[in-house]
């Protein structure tokens, strides 16, 4: 590069992007196959990639009263990782970010 040149700047990732190197990265990281990982890593991602996502955890009881937990990232209001029998869990109020 020149004096003054300005490096390449990378491309923004889609959605569909970064939830497919999500779901294949976590086949090869042990335990990053969990809903957690999974939607941490997709919610760093997407806002890295300049996309609005709100990382969501909710909470129910199964038949035996076992408390149960789920966590999933929605983007523009519809759900793009996790997406499993949402209507079960009660979600706990959104986690705010500090910068």
């Amino acid at each position: 590069m020149g004096k003054g040149a300005k490096p390449p700047t990378a491309p923004q990732s889609s959605e569909e992007q970064v939830v497919w190197a999500v779901a294949r990265a976590s086949h090869f990281i042990p335990g990053a196959n969990r809903c957690l990982p999974r939607a941490m890593a997709a919610h760093v991602l997407l806002r890295q990639a300049g996309h609005s996502s709100e990382l969501r955890i909710g909470v129910a009881l199964d038949e035996r009263k076992k408390l149960q937990a789920h966590a999933w990232v929605e983007s523009r209001g519809k759900v793009i990782i996790g997406d499993t029998d949402l209507g079960r869990y009660t979600p706990l109020p959104p986690i705010k970010e500090t910068t």
